[in-house]
């Protein structure tokens, strides 16, 4: 009825009739994953010195229990973000934003009919993890130091305005910058 009187819509009323909606919190959205822990590891290695054999045995973790789940696409965006911080902060600089976040939401949504088991995804998944550890291993420290030294650039308004396409300074406050990327 607030609708009806506040913004002057028009109301239909159905008796005994009631809409059901899943909460947000309980929406599997994978992109989400990605963020977290891409974000995670970033503000590690710009605030600590993240450990790689403790990181890779953690995510390790978080993965197997993904794929013993079959959550596969869980496990992906889980490989995805480790791989991609390995990139270190060229992964932010030099591509777009509005370009790479649909390409990761369709990545997402790979497994998506996960209740139909495909056959040897766990193997692909974990075989793919393992070309990314031995991959980070080498450049491990090089990376974190990469993105620990491009903490002041990343963090700056101007960065911000420049990464979002953003003309006039007001457009970006202080609340929204919390809420991005990094």
């Amino acid at each position: 009825m607030r609708a009806k009187q506040q913004l002057n819509l028009p109301i239909v009323t159905f008796p005994a009739m009631a809409v059901w909606h899943i909460l947000a919190t309980a929406k599997d959205l994978n992109w989400e994953t990605y963020y977290y822990f891409r974000n995670d590891l970033i503000t590690f290695a710009i605030h600590f010195q993240p450990n790689y054999i403790y990181t890779v045995s953690n995510l390790t973790k978080e993965i197997t229990e993904s794929l013993l789940n079959s959550n596969y696409d869980r496990a992906h965006m889980l490989i995805k973000a480790f791989g991609d911080y390995l990139q270190d902060p060229d992964l932010l600089t030099k591509s777009a934003p509005e370009v790479r976040h649909p390409a990761l939401l369709k990545l997402s949504r790979t497994y998506e009919s996960q209740d139909q088991k495909v056959q040897f995804t766990s193997i692909e998944l974990l075989s793919q993890w393992c070309e990314v550890i031995a991959q980070g291993c080498p450049i491990w420290a090089s990376v974190t130091k990469a993105w620990k030294d491009a903490s002041e650039e990343l963090t700056s308004l101007a960065f911000w305005q420049q990464y979002l396409n953003l003309q006039k300074p007001a457009q970006l406050s202080t609340a929204s910058i919390l809420e991005l990327e990094v």
